[in-house]
């Protein structure tokens, strides 16, 4: 009896100090996951509550703008460093045109055959997108090239300019659907399937769903669900909405990467998206638009990336690797390349470039223009810049150039001009383009002058 009396009351001040402990760390416990409670996990967080300049940094919520994302040294618009093979002069040597010489008849705007060659990827096939690729990656007459993604490119029946070619396909693409506008402003159409609600959808193989402003549908997980159809600017249509919501293409609308829809076209990876453009290109969710260059800037879409982890972040295509762009903020590069034909984006130009020989990336080097390989070039004018995927290359002081583009042999130049060869050479990366020498009597094509022993932009 009397241990009885002797034991009950520890047990009780027991039990009321581990209730005690257990109260205090569940404060504590609040309290930390409260202060430790991130403000964001992904850019569109942000993006949707205070607007599209906003990036999710180490959990919280800033102006992409503060950050000054590179116009890096590496990626210049002028490539001012090049100039011939060993038995070259340097940038000093070059002087002033030799007029004793007498110029090339031969016309510089000359296209490769291969250019001119009609393509060969038949319907539904991969391909590429931009205008100079080889005949056997483009799509055969009829077809267009298109971007279903970042990283996906599909051949599919033109109807563009006449939507009565669908009317005799006997596969289900009986209808003219538009998908999209050009960076002419010109609306794309192609000859589509149209499912209904529960059928199969895909848009690689032209199968879409109905487009109806009352009952529309919307391809989820590759089947046609109810949905919305936004034909203003200022919808939600982010992956969050339930039911889904789909900008109306019909009018030049597209979801940014906010999760918004705003007026302009889409943009994917490697894409041009300088703000100026118009129709103005958007880049899609988890992608920055990056500005590239010095004195004259071209803005592309990169995917962002995790710098602590740079391969795996960047696993969606071959070869590419984070890099820092800025104050902990990744982009994918592309790496390990020779020359821009390694290059997986082309338009606008990409160069193979970098600080050293060691280290080379896949950089965009101008925007895009209308000039053709070896007419003249300059890059501050909007009108004189190069056809993508050639750039303008300059002499040391200059501001005018010519159009060429990076070679391993002289193969690749003369597919364009059967005179020129893989004669210049980056003295820093040692990668080289196409160009003419004027040693031993040669004579530079007539759009250009001989400055020492080199063909230059006069």
């Amino acid at each position: 009896m009397n241990s009885s009396q002797d034991t009950n009351p520890p047990a009780k001040k027991h039990v009321l100090y581990i209730s005690a402990c257990l109260f205090l760390l569940s404060l504590i416990a609040l309290v930390f996951s409260c202060a430790s409670k991130p403000e964001c996990t992904k850019d569109r967080e942000c993006q949707q509550k205070y607007g599209e300049g906003f990036l999710c940094y180490r959990n919280k919520c800033a102006n992409q703008n503060t950050f000054e994302l590179p116009h890096l040294t590496d990626a210049g618009t002028e490539t001012t460093t090049e100039t011939g093979p060993d038995s070259l002069p340097g940038q000093d040597s070059i002087g002033e045109p030799e007029p004793t010489q007498e110029a090339l008849t031969e016309t510089p705007i000359e296209r490769t055959p291969d250019v001119n060659s009609e393509g060969q990827r038949p319907l539904h096939s991969p391909c590429k997108y931009y205008e100079h690729a080889p005949a056997s990656e483009r799509c055969q007459p009829g077809l267009l090239c298109l971007r279903v993604n970042s990283t996906k490119a599909f051949c599919f029946q033109d109807c563009s300019q006449n939507e009565s070619v669908c009317a005799a396909n006997t596969d289900g693409r009986d209808t003219c659907h538009q998908v999209g506008w050009s960076k002419q402003n010109q609306a794309i159409s192609i000859c589509a399937k149209l499912s209904k609600k529960d059928e199969l959808c895909d848009a690689q193989q032209s199968s879409y769903c109905t487009r109806n402003k009352n009952a529309h549908l919307v391809c989820k997980k590759g089947r046609c669900v109810s949905g919305t159809l936004c034909d203003y600017t200022g919808c939600a249509c982010d992956d969050a909405q339930d039911p889904p919501v789909e900008c109306d293409v019909s009018k030049k609308l597209v979801c940014n990467a906010s999760g918004r829809c705003v007026e302009g076209i889409r943009a994917y990876e490697g894409d041009e998206c300088t703000t100026t453009l118009s129709p103005r290109p958007y880049c899609p969710a988890e992608h920055l638009c990056v500005g590239f260059g010095q004195s004259v800037k071209v803005s592309v879409c990169m995917k962002r990336c995790q710098i602590n982890n740079p391969l795996t972040s960047c696993s969606h295509r071959s070869n590419f690797i984070c890099r820092e762009l800025a104050n902990g903020i990744g982009g994918c590069y592309q790496r390990n390349c020779k020359t821009q034909d390694d290059c997986q984006h082309q338009d606008p130009a990409h160069i193979c470039a970098g600080a050293s020989e060691s280290e080379l990336f896949c950089l965009p080097v101008s925007p895009t223009g209308t000039r053709e390989f070896g007419e003249l070039c300059n890059n501050a004018d909007p009108n004189k810049r190069c056809k993508a995927p050639l750039f303008c290359i300059t002499g040391p002081g200059k501001t005018n150039g010519f159009c060429t583009l990076q070679c391993e042999s002289d193969t690749r130049c003369q597919g364009y001009i059967p005179s020129a060869k893989c004669s210049l050479i980056n003295n820093t990366t040692k990668v080289q383009f196409c160009g003419w020498t004027c040693s031993g009597g040669a004579s530079c094509p007539a759009t250009l002058s001989c400055q020492g022993t080199v063909c230059f932009a006069p």
